[in-house]
């Protein structure tokens, strides 16, 4: 099941601030695959015990990702406050030639499909302030791809180069199918491209059919004596086929709009909000 250890703590940086830390543990079972939903659950949980502060850091619990990187992370996003989100990415990864080629292919992939624009290799290890939070949890969908949700809600991020220590315990559960598996369905969950992938080639089997029936019905008129069956038939085949798949491209628009709207992300997020008031006296 899952649950959350919540736990306060007065830390003190080395200039002597004090600060309340807020830690939220959360584990999942097999049903609710992925840490993002975790990652949905801790900020959830923040925000059912009120907890007040003005920044998030969001880190794995196996200790590869540092703690004292993410004091660093928060200084640099005081330092520029211009920007919401620091993304930690590791300097040097090692991995193998394959596997940098399909993280490589996946973000230009998604990139071009969903207009959005992600960070690369930049990992959940991240400190941003409250507003991307609230930003987050409002965005109730079940799977929950945290790359493609950080570019969605649009604030500036900062990458901070890191390197990661040594796993205190436990090994990774990310296989390459893993991997291929939750890429394919972040891609599913931000962009409408695939359903669209009939309507397109049913338009170019449509005008390839046009194009053939034009060129039959030409050399019938030079040359009557060609037979004709077989380039009518093919014809006939490419012109229904291609308006099949044109017919399953409309449906598919559709039903991209209806699993839009299931998703009930917000309309619209806001940065800020400035409220001006003014006063008038009586008589003036």
């Amino acid at each position: 099941m899952n649950y959350a250890n919540i736990k306060y703590r007065d830390i003190a940086d080395g200039e002597g601030v004090r600060t309340t830390l807020f830690v939220s543990g959360c584990s999942h079972n097999a049903l609710i695959p992925g840490n993002a939903q975790m990652l949905a659950g801790g900020l959830a949980n923040g925000r059912a015990f009120r907890v007040e502060g003005d920044a998030v850091g969001l880190m794995d619990a196996d200790l590869q990702q540092p703690p004292a990187t993410l004091l660093e992370m928060y200084r640099m996003l005081q330092a520029n406050p211009s920007a919401d989100c620091v993304a930690a990415f590791q300097e040097h990864r090692n991995e193998g030639a394959v596997l940098s080629f399909f993280k490589h292919a996946f973000y230009k992939t998604f990139d071009a499909t969903s207009r959005l624009n992600v960070m690369p290799d930049a990992s959940d290890f991240r400190v941003f302030h409250r507003r991307v939070a609230d930003a987050l949890l409002s965005m109730p969908e079940s799977f929950r791809f945290s790359k493609g949700m950080f570019a969605w809600v649009g604030f500036e991020t900062l990458p901070f180069p890191y390197t990661p220590a040594n796993r205190v315990e436990g090994e990774t559960k990310w296989s390459f199918r893993k991997l291929m598996r939750y890429g394919i369905g972040g891609v599913l969950s931000f962009t409408m491209f695939p359903l669209r992938i009939a309507a397109v080639a049913g338009l170019v089997a449509t005008l390839v059919g046009l194009v053939l029936l034009v060129e039959v019905i030409v050399e019938q008129f030079i040359n009557p004596a060609m037979p004709s069956g077989y380039p009518t038939l093919l014809c006939v085949l490419l012109l229904m086929g291609g308006l099949i798949l044109v017919t399953l491209g409309v449906i598919g628009e559709y039903i991209a709009r209806i699993y839009i709207e299931t998703k009930r992300r917000p309309a619209y997020i806001a940065k800020s909000v400035e409220v001006r008031t003014s006063t008038k006296q009586a008589g003036k």
